[in-house]
Formats: C-alpha cells, structure tokens, sequence
C-alpha cells in the first residue's frame, strides 16, 4: 500500500522527489508511532545525523510553502470562488 494514496500525483507535482521520500517516512512514522512530537520523530528517523539536526530537518520540511494546505488541499485553477485565509509563522 502507498502511504501517500489518493495524493501521490499532486504530490509529486509540488514537491522534489527527496521532499517525497521525506514526507512518506514522516508519514509512516507517525502511523506507527502514534505521535507527532518533532523530537520523538526525529529519534525514529532514519538519517546519519544528530538528533538535534534531525529535528531541524524535520522542523524545515514541515514549513515549505508546498505543504501549506490552502496550496495543498485547493490547487490554482481549482478553487472554485473559495475564498481562503493564509496563515504565516
């Protein structure tokens, strides 16, 4: 089973395919884990590394603009007069 499912086209589109492999082990993690604590998860992530620069990478990738969800869930050309409020950092 793809971990990635109904989303791997789109996804694949927005993100280079690193991004991809990062968000796939992410994903997994998380289901396997049951947690979304970025330390927890970088203990578990599989890079020669620190945990400290794990947690950085970790922490980085989760910001790209890409996986921002008015981007994510409603692509350009898609969004069908929905109007949307964009949070920043």
């Amino acid at each position: 089973m793809n971990i990635l499912g109904f989303y791997q086209e789109q996804i694949e589109q927005k993100l280079s395919p690193s991004q991809v492999v990062t968000l796939q082990i992410l994903l997994y993690l998380i289901s396997v884990y049951k947690t979304v604590q970025i330390s927890k998860l970088a203990n578990y992530f599989q890079l020669p590394i620190k945990s400290e620069s794990k947690g950085r990478h970790i922490q980085r990738f989760l910001t790209i603009k890409a996986l921002s969800l008015p981007i994510f869930w409603f692509p350009k050309g898609q969004n069908h007069g929905r109007k949307f409020i964009q949070y920043h950092l």
